[in-house]
């Protein structure tokens, strides 16, 4: 995969990684960046963004409708410090969603924010994780402020959902001065 990095990748490049943060942020991948692709992104003068992932819902987002069912999706601040938001094939997981110790998907969140601090020159993260949530603190498949479902089944996104996000990354790229 580095080979084919390194045959299109170029100066002003941005390489954006997202995934299931239980794998981006395991020790060995940021070992890996650390070692082998950060250096080698400052070389050619490229930028990396790591996107955090979004909370992983207990049912589809297409069964929790509004006005009626929004509450089946439904989830708090408090259900992420318990554990909750993971996916349940999580390899960390044991198979019911819930992750083996508290906070596990803001822990990843968070060593990804600290993993791109140490790397400040060239690494930046984009977290989702507050933007799904509403004034009262309150998170599910629909869009804050809207009733548009934003999840096309219990983790991915559908169009609506991706283009909710599409303004705040645009703003986060402005403001890490990657778009000149």
């Amino acid at each position: 995969r580095l080979a084919q990095l390194q045959d299109n990748m170029r100066a002003g490049d941005i390489l954006v990684i997202a995934g299931r943060v239980d794998r981006i942020a395991r020790p060995e991948f940021l070992q890996w960046y650390s070692e082998v692709v950060i250096p080698w992104i400052t070389r050619i003068g490229a930028k990396i963004v790591l996107i955090g992932d979004n909370y992983e819902l207990k049912r589809s987002g297409s069964m929790c409708r509004p006005p009626n069912a929004v509450h089946l999706c439904s989830y708090t601040m408090a259900d992420m410090r318990a554990g909750g938001g993971c996916s349940p094939d999580c390899e960390l997981c044991a198979g019911d969603g819930r992750c083996p110790r508290p906070d596990t998907i803001l822990s990843f969140n968070s060593t990804l924010q600290h993993f791109a601090d140490q790397h400040s020159e060239v690494v930046h993260f984009f977290s989702q994780l507050d933007l799904w949530l509403d004034h009262s603190g309150r998170g599910s498949n629909i869009i804050p402020g809207t009733n548009v479902n934003g999840y096309i089944d219990e983790h991915h996104l559908n169009p609506e959902g991706a283009k909710y996000l599409w303004p705040y990354m645009c703003a986060a790229f402005q403001e890490w001065g990657l778009f000149t």
